[in-house]
C-alpha cells in the first residue's frame, strides 16, 4: 500500500498503455515478481533511493500515457491530475512538463529569442507517447549499465569473475496468425544463430585453415543471406517497412507487393 501511494499506482485496466491487449497473465503473480525484483535489486547493491528512482521513472511513463487532450487546431490537457502525479515522479515542474506536451519552441540563427506554435491534437498525442518512449529507453538503457556495473564488480576481480557461460536461445514462434512482435523475435534468433554459427563453425574452422590443421570440414546452413534480406540498409525488409510507414498513403498491400516484386527471386523470401 505504501508503494501504490509513492509511484501513484493505479489498477493496471487504469493505464491507457497498458489496455491495448491482455493485461492479466495466468499463473503469474504481480505482487510475487515485484518482490522478487527488489531482493534481486537489494542483493546486486541497489540502494532504496535507486530503486525509488527507477520505479518512479516507470509509473511517470505510464501515467503519460493518461494525459488527453481537448481541442484540434490548440489543444489543452483535459485532466491534469496525470500530469501533476507524472511531474512530481519525475521531479519537474507540473507547468514545465505542461508547456512541453502541448507547445513547440523554435529558436535559431545564433538569436537568443525564440517563438512557439501550439501543437495540434494530433502532434500533441505524438509528443506525448515520443517523450514516453523515450523515457523509458534511457531508463533501459541507465538500468542495463547499472547493473553490468554490479555484476562486474571490482576492477581487481574481473580475470577471476571470468566464466564460460552457456546459451539457451528461445525458440521460434510461428503461429497461424503472425505479428510483428513473432518477426522481431524470429529476427532475433536469427542473428543468435548468425553469431552462433560464425563462433563455432566459420571461425573455427579459418583458424584451423590459417594453422594447417587437419580436419574434417562441418557443413552447416549459412543464414547470412536471411538476415540480409531483413536489414541491409537500405533495401532490405525493415528499410521497407519503415519507408512504406512514413507514406501518408501506405497500406499493407502495397507493401506486400513491393517486398515481393524486389524480393521473387531471392531463396530467403517465400
Amino acid at each position: 500500500m505504501e508503494e501504490r501511494k509513492k509511484y501513484n499506482l493505479l489498477p493496471p485496466k487504469d493505464y491507457h498503455y497498458l489496455t491495448n491487449g491482455d493485461i492479466i497473465s495466468p499463473g503469474i503473480d504481480d505482487a510475487q515478481c515485484y518482490q522478487s525484483t527488489v531482493e534481486a535489486f537489494l542483493t546486486l547493491g541497489i540502494s532504496q533511493e535507486e530503486m525509488d528512482f527507477f520505479f518512479s521513472v516507470v509509473s511517470a511513463v505510464l501515467l503519460l500515457g493518461n494525459i488527453l487532450f481537448s481541442g484540434e487546431d490548440e489543444v489543452v490537457i483535459k485532466d491534469k491530475q496525470a500530469l501533476v502525479a507524472s511531474a512530481r515522479l519525475l521531479g519537474v515542474d507540473s507547468q514545465v512538463l505542461e508547456r512541453a506536451l502541448t507547445i513547440r519552441f523554435f529558436g535559431g540563427g545564433g538569436r537568443s529569442s525564440s517563438y512557439s506554435i501550439p501543437l495540434s491534437r494530433a502532434q500533441a498525442i505524438e509528443n506525448r507517447d515520443a517523450l514516453a518512449k523515450e523515457l523509458y529507453s534511457k531508463l533501459f538503457d541507465y538500468l542495463v549499465n547499472r547493473l553490468n556495473k554490479a555484476l562486474r564488480g571490482s576492477t581487481s576481480t574481473i580475470k577471476s569473475s571470468l566464466f564460460i557461460g552457456v546459451l539457451d536461445i528461445y525458440g521460434f514462434e510461428i503461429f497461424q496468425k503472425n505479428s510483428l512482435e513473432q518477426f522481431c523475435i524470429n529476427f532475433t534468433n536469427e542473428r543468435l544463430h548468425l553469431q552462433y554459427n560464425y563462433h563455432m563453425f566459420k571461425a573455427e574452422q579459418q583458424e584451423y585453415e590459417k594453422e594447417n590443421i587437419p580436419w574434417q570440414k562441418i557443413t552447416f546452413q549459412d543464414n547470412q543471406g536471411c538476415i540480409e534480406l531483413i536489414d541491409r540498409s537500405p533495401t532490405g525488409l525493415l528499410s521497407m517497412l519503415d519507408e512504406e510507414c512514413r507514406l501518408p498513403k501506405g497500406t499493407d498491400e502495397a507493401l506486400l507487393n513491393k517486398m515481393t516484386q524486389k524480393f521473387k527471386m531471392n531463396s530467403w523470401y517465400q
